[in-house]
């Protein structure tokens, strides 16, 4: 599947000119299925990545870091989960054995961000509508429609399996 398919999904769900979209909805709901398909990766479909460096007491974490999967250590091997801690974007260790040698830490990565109409959306089963239905409640929120917005994030919290999604909208 295709950004641009998810795109339009989106917009056909509130109505807009899928020829000619305003400019300010279209960024609005690219980057609400952009934040959907980030919490689609990382609690459904997690992928994971090694970042390795030479020891230091704090690193900076990838800019796709989400959540530690493990970290080991070349000498010591694994690291347990009191040897290291995350505080904002850096890694801290504090095994006070770990001196020297490479740390190599295996995460779960946030996926690239859609860009191009053409970027290929790689889902698993029927999650484009789950996608399309973040986008619009994206798209809902910022036109300031809250009880659509609530019905498409519950809709898409249902997609996910989360129950319990009672985040209330905020209006002003």
């Amino acid at each position: 599947m295709k950004f641009k398919d998810l795109i339009d999904m989106a917009l056909d769900r509130v109505d807009e000119d899928k020829e000619a979209p305003d400019q300010l909805a279209l960024d609005v709901i690219k980057d609400g299925i952009n934040q959907g398909y980030s919490l689609y990766s990382v609690l459904l479909d997690p992928k994971t990545k090694v970042f390795s460096y030479q020891y230091e007491k704090r690193k900076k974490l990838p800019d796709d870091f989400y959540d530690f999967v493990n970290v080991s250590h070349s000498t010591l091997g694994d690291l347990s989960d009191v040897d290291y801690e995350r505080q904002a974007d850096l890694i801290c260790i504090h095994n006070r054995y770990v001196k020297n040698g490479t740390i190599d830490v295996l995460y779960i990565a946030y996926p690239d961000v859609l860009k191009n109409e053409q970027d290929d959306v790689v889902l698993k089963g029927n999650f484009a509508h789950a996608l399309s239905a973040y986008g619009a409640y994206a798209y809902q929120l910022h036109r300031r429609k809250y009880s659509a917005a609530q019905m498409l994030l519950q809709e898409f919290y249902s997609y996910l399996g989360i129950t319990g999604g009672e985040q209330e909208v905020e209006s002003e």
